[in-house]
C-alpha cells in the first residue's frame, strides 16, 4: 500500500509558519506593553515623591519662586502621566489584537492537525484491513493447498 500522503500538508505548513509569526509580534506586544506600563509606573512614583515633597516643604517656610517651581513640575508631569496613560492604552489595545490574532491562527492550525490526525488513523485502519485480507487469503490459499494434498 502507498504511504500516507496528507493533502493539506502545505496549508498547514503555511499555519505554522504564520502561528509561529504571530507568536512573534504577540511576545513583542508583551514586551512593549510592559514597558510602558513600567515608564508610566515610573511617573506615578515620581509624581507622589515630589507631592510629597511639596507637602513636606509647606510646613517649612519655603519661598513662592520654590512653589511656582513644584507647581510647574507638577503640572508638565500630570502632562507627562496623561499622554503616558494614552500610550498604555494603545499598547494594551495593540497586544489584545496581537493575541486575538494568534489565538485565532492557532485555532486554525489545530483544526488542520485534528484533520490529518483524523485522516492518518483512518490510513491505518485501511492499512490493517488490507493486512488482515492478505493474512486471511494466504491462510486460505494455504489450508485449499494442504486440503489438495492429502
Amino acid at each position: 500500500m502507498k504511504k500516507f500522503n496528507f493533502k493539506l500538508e502545505t496549508p498547514l505548513k503555511v499555519k505554522k509558519i504564520t502561528e509561529k509569526i504571530h507568536k512573534q509580534k504577540l511576545a513583542e506586544a508583551i514586551l512593549i506593553k510592559l514597558k510602558e506600563e513600567d515608564r508610566l509606573n515610573n511617573l506615578l512614583q515620581t509624581d507622589s515623591k515630589i507631592k510629597g515633597e511639596l507637602e513636606s516643604s509647606l510646613s517649612d517656610s519655603v519661598k513662592v519662586m520654590d512653589l511656582s517651581l513644584f507647581n510647574t513640575y507638577i503640572d508638565d508631569l500630570n502632562s507627562s502621566i496623561k499622554s503616558q496613560k494614552i500610550v498604555v492604552d494603545n499598547a494594551v489595545a495593540v497586544y489584545n489584537h496581537s493575541r486575538v490574532s494568534f489565538i485565532e491562527i492557532k485555532k486554525e492550525r489545530q483544526v488542520f492537525e485534528k484533520i490529518k490526525e483524523k485522516r492518518f488513523r483512518d490510513y491505518l485502519k485501511q492499512v490493517n484491513l488490507e493486512e488482515q485480507k492478505n493474512s486471511d487469503e494466504s491462510a486460505a490459499t494455504r489450508h485449499i493447498f494442504r486440503e489438495e494434498r492429502t
